[in-house]
């Protein structure tokens, strides 16, 4: 739980900062929630981040004639010509 001084402080900055003032219950649950996520952010990860796998393209995967992809690119222009 927050000491009621840092929740008195968050109710100042955000009366500054947005314009509006927040009650006590509104600030508290405010200030909980920004500390949370700023904890969340803050920790390590507990390993490291993945690689990222290479890209390629399946060998048996042709992209071209015969896949949909020239039907899906001409689709929009012959919308276009059809007005």
């Amino acid at each position: 739980m927050l000491p009621p001084k840092a929740i008195d402080e968050f109710q100042s900055l955000w009366k500054k900062h947005y314009g509006v003032a927040l009650s006590r219950e509104a600030a508290t649950a405010r200030a909980h929630q920004v500390f949370g996520l700023i904890r969340l952010l803050a920790e390590s990860p507990s390993e490291p981040p993945l690689e990222e796998p290479a890209q390629s393209t399946p060998s048996n995967h042709k992209i071209g004639h015969g896949s949909g992809a020239s039907r899906l690119n001409d689709a929009p222009r012959a919308r276009a010509a059809s007005h």
